[in-house]
């Protein structure tokens, strides 16, 4: 292995290695992060340099991203008009504007900057490519989560859902980003991003398409470009391909984007019959445990007389959702309610829970797996 090769590695395994600790401890804010990253590059552009970009499609592919980006943000604002609009939790003056873009755009020219540096030095290796998608992926996801987390009511949201929002989008965009940076440059890498995630800091309000919609925009837009950008190498007769080298690879890719979004429209669009839902408190140990998924059947709900003393239902209190046994069924005039409490409470819950709050009966539970949103949690 060359020295370059050793050089990249320490860079990538640090930048795991410390994305990693500050999900969990977290150390570092924006701006030091931002800071961290600068430093990063100077003592990469030391070691291993600055590598001409050379590529041929560049002033294409930026000249595409900005026309098709544009128009997409045209017809989502046009079809804001009929499905309504959200404001902003960001853009509510100049000076927030300001304070809130200014480390979005850092980060995202110094991450780009330095994906673009190492990859172009690794990208006769595979291997060093992967562990830098795995780096620069755990990255811009801990940056994803955490503004978009403070803006919205996680407790509220099941774990498909947090995954579509959160994990799946940064996942492509990495992919994308990575392949990018190989095949074309830094800077349109740097444009998409900015597309991508500036507005969320500068617009006042957006279209709102609800979270599944926003999650089959996040995932599928990097995937799309990325098949454009594949199909126009390979028209360009660029053979250089270092991360997929083989169109079986990108066919078996094109399938788990597809199965995904099927999961993503079966579990978060509400038309289904099973909803996942992310158990983030002890109420109800040691049946249900925090960081276990439970699966909650809402055909149960289509007829409220079937539902039982002992059953686990999980229902809307205010903008949260709980899962608590039925104790006790009370019947009033035409109109029945329940009373329930945790496992692990000592008292019954306070109020009771009328019919039209119930979502559906627990029917089934995955252990352990979300745990990583219990940890999001941490963020609020």
């Amino acid at each position: 292995m060359k020295k370059s090769d050793f050089l990249s590695l320490g860079i990538i395994i640090t930048l795991i290695l410390v994305s990693t600790l500050n999900i969990f401890v977290e150390l570092l804010d924006k701006y030091t992060i931002l800071i961290f990253l600068g430093i990063l590059i100077l003592i990469t552009y030391k070691l291993i340099g600055f590598q001409k970009n050379k590529s041929m499609i560049e002033r294409d592919v930026i000249l595409s991203i900005t026309a098709i980006l544009l128009l997409y943000y045209l017809v989502s604002y046009i079809l804001g008009y009929f499905t309504g609009f959200a404001k902003s939790v960001y853009a509510h003056d100049l000076k927030s504007v300001v304070l809130n873009a200014f480390p979005v755009i850092g980060l995202i020219f110094a991450s780009e900057i330095l994906r673009y540096m190492v990859n172009r030095k690794a990208e006769s290796k595979t291997w060093l490519i992967f562990l830098s998608f795995l780096a620069f992926t755990l990255i811009n996801t801990f940056l994803l989560i955490r503004p978009l987390v403070t803006g919205s009511n996680i407790q509220t949201m099941s774990v498909i859902e947090q995954l579509g929002l959160f994990i799946l989008p940064s996942v492509t965009t990495s992919i994308l980003m990575t392949f990018m940076s190989i095949k074309v440059g830094y800077k349109s890498s740097i444009l998409f991003r900015l597309f991508m995630e500036l507005p969320l800091y500068i617009l006042p309000f957006f279209p709102n398409f609800g979270n599944y919609i926003d999650s089959v925009l996040r995932i599928s837009i990097p995937v799309l470009f990325f098949l454009w950008l594949y199909q126009k190498i390979e028209k360009t007769s660029i053979k250089k391909i270092v991360i997929i080298e083989k169109k079986k690879l990108v066919n078996l890719f094109r399938i788990n984007i597809f199965l995904v979004c099927i999961i993503l429209v079966y579990f978060i669009s509400g038309l289904f019959r099973y909803q996942a839902l992310v158990i983030a408190s002890g109420s109800m140990t040691p049946n249900i445990n925090i960081g276990d998924v439970v699966i909650v059947d809402k055909k149960s709900v289509s007829d409220y007389s079937k539902l039982k003393e002992g059953e686990v239902i999980a229902y809307r209190k205010d903008n949260i959702v709980i899962c608590h046994r039925i104790v006790k069924i009370i019947s009033s005039g035409e109109k029945t309610f329940y009373e329930t409490k945790g496992d692990n409470n000592t008292d019954v819950d306070q109020l009771l829970v009328e019919t039209d709050k119930v979502i559906g009966t627990v029917k089934y539970r995955v252990r352990y797996i979300g745990y990583p949103t219990v940890i999001l949690n941490r963020y609020r």
